[in-house]
């Protein structure tokens, strides 16, 4: 009996086989895939030899699970092929790659002929299992190692570093670093480029002292000419490889906070922790230039525009950075020492006449993107033939960033009856074009009809119609607003600036209204935060009672931002307005807002006091309904949880169930269903939780709540984990990510990849966790917004998985940045599981003085915020440390070894 292999370990080996053969299947279609792809002969051949060994591999071998870091390997070398061979002819290739692509050929016709012949040896003997020793694949992945280090070096040839320096980096490959950033390659010089010569050596000579800035209006060629300084031979030479650009031209202000701006530096430079020291950490250590492009986006950012500039001063103080910045604005709000390069637009069209032989020689006959190209439009006959009426057309056109919608049109322009004809004529001149149902402008052209006709033309701006349309479609509560929030944004912050004291309260129901949609269709930030109300310090005044309905929209907005700490200062602010107008029922339900917020926090005390003084004020004006003490009970339960009170907290969870099961109202009953689960699943009782967690889903389905469902989801997934059932959990986790894809939820997306990362990691498949994430934070970079809790929520995911990986150096660094950013936004949860972790680490390493500190650290905050020491992880099971991780446990009971 005790020989026999027990069920859990078979289960385990059979998933072990199932994930090798889903890798090998996955691997072999990218590479057939990338094969026919590519132009290049011999990258064809060596994707066809590594698809030609995995599905040997596949179809034969009996030990394909000793093969796995071979396809990992294989994975890798197909994803180099591609970024460095796609659209690329022959003679683009530089020849050392070449050199080492018909290299690695030939030492993968000699693993192929090695797995070959076990293939044949069991056609030819069908008793005798096919498979390759082990020695001998630990040889195929060292070899393939060497390959993959020697690529790096490739890589960085092919990215335009001088053939010249070859040699010194070829010497010095021993001491590189394994840790170096997978950073993006700098862009390389424009193909067309004739007349600013001199403004570029100009830039080159300056940046030997100081940085550089580039000041002109739109589509000017700033971008243009900073790719141009970024590949001149002297600074090449000087900074290699180390040239980043930063582009920041696909994402608006309003969107910009100092989190997206750090991780958009990050995500260009590669460098892993999305935080401030770790970047400058990174730039300190070599000669780096970087290339801020666009940056009037968040020199006008919404919010925290103040320290961003502090941070760009506290990188260009580097002695071994170089920094450029273009920009349209010329009250630049850094305090770098740098020399601004202004290029007018009458020195443009001067270079223009001077050079335009030239530009028609290679094919580009007309000067783009200026206001004289532009203004010989505007002044064609068939232009003036339409009058005043195409001239307006195109100030609404050029004032509504997202061009306006062709079912639009004549509510836009009731007064112009042939206004598609105008629509046409303006296409045909390109001065607008068609974007999906809308009808557009380039920025430049946007930028020029905003400055020079709207503001000294004789037609006045009038957005009478324009206005009635969109302030009435407020009043609906469809998806329309996802593609014309900009509009409607640009509407109410011009009304806001140009209203009398008689329209601020339909501008502030317009704008609490706006606020409403975007929360529930496209939760963004918004510059409105700032126009309407001012900067985050400043007082809120008593304007009028509509005032009051807008700051608690904004608090709703940043909840749903999960920028908690502005949220609960906005809810405070709204339950002061609220008050003064004796609006008690509002005011309540302020403190209710502040109180869940705590409880996120983990900020348990706080939240169980606002909980009470919202009874209080219920109580005391006879406006507690049963079902505002039902709701109130769920939240006190949240933190009788926290504190470790797990029955009373199981009975006020029941006592509200009860009530909602009988008024029928489902999506109370999914509340308390889901906390009940979870109180059932931290106290042991998992058959109970479970059938908590498919009650919840059951309805949630029915009703047709994404968010309820992708939740109840992950929370069943968890419990197939602890089952063993790794692929049932696989499957849900699966279901829940297309659910939150569909439903284009950034925030409930990236907890998705969190739960299978953390998933992962408890199966010590640590490199599936790393994709995962590193898919997380690509997703992050393309999305151009993420909260600050979710790049800390990542962070922390990823320091876990390398704790779990052993690899304590890394997650300490990642611990240490979750610490800061849990401080800096208020997390008293992240900083507390964190501050955890790193006494774990520190206690692995035999620091009994910095185990103490961490663990004292953790104590300190569990006191300060009412949370128990034992229950750190309530709502987030799956970020639990392991068993063996015992450090906090012996600290609590007094075990701790002396220093």
């Amino acid at each position: 009996m005790e020989a026999k292999t027990s069920p859990k370990s078979s289960t385990q080996e059979t998933q072990s086989h199932d994930n090798t053969l889903a890798a090998l299947s996955s691997v072999i279609v990218v590479l057939d895939t990338t094969k026919d792809l590519v132009p290049i002969d011999i990258a064809k051949g060596v994707l066809s030899t590594l698809s030609s060994i995995l599905t040997t591999v596949k179809n034969t071998m009996q030990n394909k699970d000793d093969f796995a870091d071979i396809i990992d390997r294989c994975r890798k070398m197909g994803s180099f092929i591609e970024r460095t061979t796609c659209g690329k002819s022959e003679g683009d290739i530089d020849p050392t790659l070449v050199r080492a692509l018909s290299e690695l050929n030939s030492f993968l016709g000699e693993i192929e002929n090695i797995v070959k012949k076990k293939e044949q040896r069991k056609l030819h003997f069908r008793f005798i299992s096919a498979s390759v020793d082990r020695e001998s694949i630990a040889k195929f992945k060292e070899q393939l190692d060497s390959f993959l280090q020697m690529w790096d070096l490739e890589l960085a040839v092919h990215m335009d570093i001088m053939l010249s320096d070859v040699h010194r980096m070829v010497k010095g490959v021993t001491e590189m670093k394994l840790g170096e950033p997978d950073c993006d390659p700098p862009p390389g010089r424009p193909p067309i480029f004739f007349g600013r010569d001199g403004l570029v050596r100009d830039a080159v000579e300056s940046l030997n002292l100081q940085h550089v800035v580039l000041v002109g209006p739109g589509g000017i060629g700033k971008s243009t000419i900073a790719k141009a300084i970024l590949n001149e031979g002297a600074i090449v030479a000087k900074f290699q490889h180390r040239r980043f650009f930063v582009s920041f031209d696909n994402i608006d202000a309003s969107q910009i906070t100092l989190d997206t701006f750090i991780q958009r530096i990050a995500d260009v430079l590669g460098v892993k922790s999305a935080r401030l020291g770790a970047i400058r950490a990174y730039l300190a250590d070599k000669n780096v230039l970087i290339v801020l492009d666009n940056a009037e986006t968040f020199q006008e950012a919404a919010s925290g525009s103040d320290r961003i500039a502090e941070a760009i001063d506290e990188l260009g103080a580097l002695p071994s950075v170089r920094i450029i910045l273009t920009t349209r604005n010329r009250r630049v709000s850094t305090n770098l020492r740098c020399i601004t390069t202004n290029w007018t637009l009458d020195r443009l069209i001067s270079e223009w006449e001077k050079k335009q032989t030239q530009l028609l020689e290679v094919g580009r006959g007309k000067l783009q993107n200026l206001s004289v190209t532009i203004e010989l439009s505007l002044g064609s006959s068939s232009i003036k033939q339409l009058g005043n009426d195409a001239r307006h057309v195109m100030q609404i056109v050029a004032f509504l960033p997202q061009g306006i919608n062709e079912k639009n049109l004549k509510h836009a322009f009731p007064g112009i009856w042939d206004v598609h004809s105008i629509i046409d004529a303006l296409c045909r001149l390109s001065l607008i074009y068609r974007k999906d149902e809308a009808y557009t402008m380039l920025s430049p052209i946007r930028i020029h009809i905003s400055n020079t006709h709207q503001a000294r033309d004789t037609l006045p701006l009038d957005l009478t119609h324009v206005r009635n349309h969109y302030y009435a479609q407020l009043n609906d509560d469809g998806a329309w607003i996802a593609t014309e929030d900009a509009n409607v944004e640009r509407l109410i912050a011009h009304d806001f600036s140009h209203a009398t004291a008689e329209d601020m309260a339909s501008i502030y129901q317009a704008c609490s209204r706006f606020l409403w949609l975007l929360v529930l269709h496209k939760p963004r930030p918004t510059f409105l935060r700032t126009a309407i109300l001012g900067e985050p310090d400043r007082t809120v005044h008593l304007v009028d009672r509509e005032v009051s309905v807008c700051v608690f929209q904004f608090g709703r907005l940043a909840a749903a931002l999960s920028d908690y700490r502005e949220a609960i200062n906005l809810f405070t602010t709204a339950k002061r307005l609220f008050a003064h107008y004796q609006e008690h029922e509002h005011t309540a339900h302020c403190l209710e807002h502040v109180a869940q917020l705590y409880s996120v926090l983990g900020n348990v005390s706080a939240a169980e006091q606002t909980l009470q003084e919202a009874l209080t004020l219920r109580r005391e004006y006879r406006i507690l309904s049963p079902d505002d003490e039902a709701r109130i009970n769920l939240h006190l339960g949240d933190a009788m949880v926290r504190k470790g009170q797990l029955q009373e907290a199981l009975t006020l969870f029941r006592s509200a169930r009860k009530y909602f099961d009988s008024t029928g109202d489902a999506s109370d009953i999914v509340q308390a269903a889901g906390r009940q689960g979870e109180v059932e699943w931290h106290s042991g009782n998992y058959a109970a939780a479970r059938q908590h967690f498919e009650t919840r889903l059951s309805l949630t389905t029915r009703m047709n709540d994404n968010y309820g469902r992708i939740w109840s989801l992950t929370q069943l997934a968890r419990a197939e984990v602890r089952d063993g059932h790794y692929m049932e959990a696989c499957k849900l986790l699966e279901e829940a990510f297309a659910l939150a894809s569909k439903g284009n939820d950034v925030d409930d997306t990236y907890r998705v990849l969190w739960e299978q990362a953390t998933l992962d990691s408890d199966r010590e498949d640590f490199d599936r966790a790393r994709d995962i994430l590193t898919r997380a934070f690509g997703e992050m970079a393309t999305r151009g917004w993420q909260s600050a809790q979710t790049i800390a929520m990542m962070n922390d995911c990823s320091a876990r998985n390398e704790l779990f990986a052993g690899d304590y150096k890394t997650a300490r660094e990642l611990f240490l940045g979750v610490v800061d950013s849990g401080d800096e936004i208020s997390d008293f949860e992240l900083q507390i599981r964190s501050s955890r972790a790193l006494g774990e680490i520190a206690l692995l390493e035999g620091d009994i003085a910095g185990a103490r500190k961490w663990f004292t650290k953790t104590k300190s905050l569990c006191d300060e915020t009412g949370t128990h020491p034992d229950f750190l992880y309530f709502g987030n099971p799956q970020t639990q440390l392991k068993e063996e991780h015992n450090g906090w446990k012996l600290f609590l009971e007094g075990r701790l070894p002396s220093a």
